[in-house]
């Protein structure tokens, strides 16, 4: 997901009007990568502690470590937020949600899915009694979805024939470092990611570096053509089902790009990195 796609999302989870988010949002308009927008991020929330937005750029900077890989730094610090806010009738619902849904991002990218369900169960007891718990109910539902999302040191279980009519099987690529994409050529973030994806591959692909890409699209056709056109070299899952695809209701996916990168043990080793996070990532695997 961009900085700016992210940025609105996340105004939508809270309750800070956009005119007071005014500042925060300017500060981060020359970012073009979550790692440039990382110390810009940092920068705010430290100068400016009684800023009105300083709620939802607390929430930002901890979705921000996460992005970076560093989730246990992105959970600390949204914790803090969490813990400091007011709960019950009184307490500002909507900015919960936003920190709940980055700590949720965060433990299950360090495999702490305990932790997560904790999080949500605490998010519904903690605001029971506030007015609009049941609008909230279907966006906390969804956070509750991904805790079938896998995490660090999970194995998933992918096995399928590709557009190309070629069996893939995830096991049998044990050895090696695989990123598994759950993607779809509508996904603007995901089209956005996709230079980091093929610089990655062709810098490591001879090292032992494979991708295998999961698609959400409905028109194959659509998805070849766009494939050839990139030259995404890798196989490519594809049943037609958007968002009823089968792998992606397996594992949780409510937003894409998803992505799990599997290290030469065969289990997860890190989930959802951007641009040059997920560089670093895979020569670290390799080594």
């Amino acid at each position: 997901m961009s900085i700016h796609r992210l940025l609105v999302a996340l105004l939508l989870l809270t309750s800070v009007s956009v005119c007071a988010a005014d500042d925060f949002k300017t500060v981060l308009k020359s970012a073009a990568s979550a790692k440039e927008a990382l110390p810009l991020a940092e920068k705010y929330v430290k100068e400016n502690p009684k800023a009105a937005d300083i709620d939802m750029a607390t929430v930002m900077l901890g979705r921000l470590y996460s992005m970076n890989g560093e989730p246990e730094k992105g959970a600390a610090l949204l914790e803090k937020s969490y813990n400091s806010m007011e709960k019950g009738a009184k307490g500002d619902l909507r900015n919960a949600v936003g920190a709940v849904h980055g700590l949720v991002t965060s433990y299950l990218a360090n495999g702490e899915k305990k932790k997560a369900e904790v999080i949500i169960k605490r998010l519904r007891d903690d605001f029971k009694d506030h007015s609009e718990m049941s609008q909230a109910a279907q966006t906390i539902d969804g956070l509750a979805g991904q805790l079938n999302k896998p995490g660090k040191g999970d194995v998933l279980e992918i096995s399928f024939t590709d557009t190309n009519d070629k069996k893939v099987d995830l096991a049998a690529l044990k050895g090696k470092v695989v990123l598994v994409d759950f993607w779809a050529t509508w996904c603007g973030p995901c089209v956005a990611e996709l230079p980091n994806v093929l610089k990655a591959y062709e810098t490591y692909h001879d090292k032992g570096f494979e991708v295998i890409g999961i698609s959400l699209d409905k028109e194959k056709q659509k998805l070849t053509d766009f494939v050839k056109e990139k030259k995404m070299a890798w196989p490519q899952y594809f049943d037609g089902k958007g968002w009823e695809n089968e792998l992606s209701r397996k594992y949780g996916i409510q937003s894409i790009p998803a992505t799990f990168l599997i290290g030469k043990d065969g289990k997860v080793a890190a989930s959802d990195l951007r641009g040059e996070a997920l560089e670093a990532k895979v020569a670290e695997l390799l080594k």
